[in-house]
């Protein structure tokens, strides 16, 4: 019988290489931080890039905290049944991830842009 991480491994993986993307974005953003500030440094300026910088450090966080969700998960020392809620949760945990990183990486960009 197939255990429940190798029935879901394909659903995982693309989990895994998804926060690895975001990762990489926010860590493309921070690094634009620096940029920014070189250009321009007013008071306002700085406050708003405080705030950008503080979101991308809680998205550290979360990516973080769902890796070690999907490392749990993939232990495979749950029952079938505790095994699909953890899923679930997890799944729903990564498209909220996904939509909420979409929307602070679109805001960021136009923010980069009224301010270069």
């Amino acid at each position: 019988m197939i255990d429940n991480s190798e029935k879901y491994s394909y659903e995982i993986k693309g989990w895994i290489r998804t926060l690895d993307y975001l990762q990489q974005e926010n860590i493309h953003m921070k690094n634009q931080i620096s940029d920014i500030l070189s250009l321009n440094a007013a008071p306002n300026v700085l406050d708003r890039i405080e705030q950008y910088n503080n979101l991308f450090l809680n998205k550290d966080t979360v990516i973080a905290f769902l890796r070690r969700d999907i490392k749990k998960l993939q232990e495979n020392n749950l029952s079938p049944e505790e095994f699909h809620k953890k899923r679930i949760t997890l799944r729903y945990d990564m498209e909220k991830m996904e939509k909420e990183f979409g929307n602070l990486k679109y805001n960021f960009t136009n923010y980069i842009h009224e301010v270069l």
